[in-house]
């Protein structure tokens, strides 16, 4: 799965929507009822910021706005200094994009006595198999890598048989509803 690439170039790439995922994750989220929504992003590598602009894009659609302090850029881990998951708990919901990230963060606030979803609502990003096994099962967006790994040999046949058409193709995300969201209470 690419996790960096140069956007909007056409380069013959197979890419995932991940504005799509940010957009489908917040708009879920916003859909239940919650406002005070955190992002976790990874910092500033394309795909990060194209879930980011989704997440912004589906505040927009509902006639909000996602702060510039709603959004944390900690990378693929849950940082660990001291306060960091008190200060998430002020949030109703929080939007990670990894589903480890996610299963780390409900663990971290069961031990700090917060539920998931009945006091904060988290969700993940990618489907991995743990994300539906986990209790509670993580709300998640499935990135579609089988179809991903097609259409790549598929691009790469193309090439090697002199057909290259130089056009992206960008494949969309679906949201997996589980157990780790819930209606703001």
């Amino acid at each position: 799965m690419q996790k960096n690439y140069l956007p909007g170039l056409k380069i013959n790439a197979v890419l995932i929507d991940y504005e799509k995922a940010g957009f489908i994750l917040a708009e879920h989220l916003l859909s239940l009822g919650h406002k005070k929504i955190a992002l976790l992003a990874a910092g500033k590598i394309p795909i990060s910021e194209e879930f980011t602009n989704g997440v912004k894009k589906a505040f927009i659609s509902k006639g909000g706005e996602l702060n510039r302090e709603d959004i944390f850029n900690i990378g693929f881990s849950i940082n660990d200094s001291v306060g960091f998951v008190e200060k998430l708990s002020s949030y109703s919901a929080v939007i990670t994009m990894d589903d480890n990230m996610a299963i780390e963060l409900v663990k971290k606030f069961a031990v700090s006595g917060k539920n998931v979803p009945n006091d904060i609502s988290v969700t993940g990003c990618n489907d991995i198999e743990l994300a539906s096994l986990f209790s509670p099962g993580i709300t998640t967006v499935r990135l579609p890598i089988r179809e991903l790994g097609a259409k790549s040999a598929e691009k790469l046949l193309s090439i090697i048989n002199g057909l290259p058409d130089n056009e992206n193709i960008v494949l969309a995300p679906e949201l997996r509803i589980r157990n780790s969201s819930s209606l703001l209470n």
